[in-house]
């Protein structure tokens, strides 16, 4: 196994993703894989352009889905099936964030910009972002609904979930 990337709770589950390209699920009672998906096995998946590889940046999920992406495109899988569900139409980039959030996808990577999606692949806002890619996303409701973007910049994207609002600078 290479080194993961990303790695995502869901209840007694430990969902993987790393530079081998495989998705694992484990059980964390008994300490050993459940399940794999292996998304660059997946021809719809695989990109157009595949200097990208097979390595997963970025896992999520909830009791009914995984989302992963990374080298492959960003792609939602069913939970109990480990079927593929949906393909984002994100194509010109590695995908290094993606989070399930209040029944939207949030999505970004190498672009110049950060994705908010419904599960069936409808894009409801592309927020531009100041680093060439991004590495990191969080959030907050209260006392405001905030999304904060990071990456490869000295600059943190301030945004509302439809767009950037501010940038702070670290120099």
């Amino acid at each position: 196994m290479d080194y993961i990337h990303s790695l995502h709770i869901n209840g007694n589950d430990l969902i993987s993703g790393g530079e081998d390209g495989i998705v694992n699920i484990w059980d964390l009672r008994s300490c050993k894989v459940l399940n794999k998906i292996e998304p660059y096995k997946d021809k719809k998946l695989v990109r157009t352009d595949a200097h990208l590889g097979k390595w997963i940046g970025a896992v999520g999920g909830n009791e009914d889905y995984i989302l992963c992406g990374g080298g492959p495109r960003l792609s939602l899988w069913h939970y109990r099936f480990l079927s593929n569900f949906t393909v984002f139409p994100i194509e010109d980039t590695g995908i290094h964030v993606a989070e399930i959030y209040n029944d939207k996808i949030l999505a970004g990577g190498t672009s110049k910009f950060f994705y908010q999606m419904t599960f069936s692949a409808e894009i409801l806002s592309e927020i531009p972002t100041t680093a060439v890619t991004t590495y990191s996303a969080v959030h907050q409701e209260e006392p405001y609904k905030v999304l904060t973007l990071a990456g490869s910049s000295g600059k943190i994207d301030v945004c509302n979930f439809m767009y950037k609002n501010q940038q702070l600078s670290l120099y």
